[in-house]
């Protein structure tokens, strides 16, 4: 009885490690220089582009379509893989975008997108720093910059 309990313990830790929230979203949009939402991202994770639903994120880390097909998956090491397990791009935690040697993209505390230092019109509203990782994973799936 005590080595089930022990076994049931262990695999309760290891479900739980293994399902680590990745993405987060409060609600967000992504919106350009003269407020026009490009992107929306509701509460419960529907992604909407230019006024039209276009996929889901799951809190795991998983990005998918319409139909339900899978786009892309944040790994734990915060690389962005697309369905066939290729990498897209690295996304730190705090949302910033690399190649591996430098910066390409990163966020502001004011909740603007940047290309290296220069702003480049994106705005997430309301500012959720929380969110970053979130928003420019989503970002690199559906405006492929």
């Amino acid at each position: 009885m005590r080595k089930l309990c022990c076994f049931l313990l262990f695999s309760i830790i290891l479900f739980s490690c293994s399902n680590s929230e990745r993405f987060t979203s409060s609600g967000f949009e992504l919106q350009n220089e003269s407020g026009k939402v490009l992107i929306a991202v509701s509460r419960n994770g529907l992604v909407t582009v230019r006024d039209q639903v276009v996929g889901a994120i799951k809190v795991n880390g998983t990005i998918y379509n319409t139909s339900g097909g899978l786009l892309a998956t944040l790994t734990s090491t915060n690389i962005l893989i697309d369905k066939e397990g290729d990498k897209i791009i690295e996304v730190d935690e705090e949302g910033t975008i690399s190649d591996g040697p430098g910066i390409i993209m990163q966020w502001n505390d004011e909740g603007e997108f940047l290309d290296k230092n220069s702003k480049t019109g994106m705005q997430m509203v309301p500012v959720d720093e929380d969110s970053f990782q979130t928003a420019s994973c989503i970002i690199a799936v559906y405006l492929a910059f």
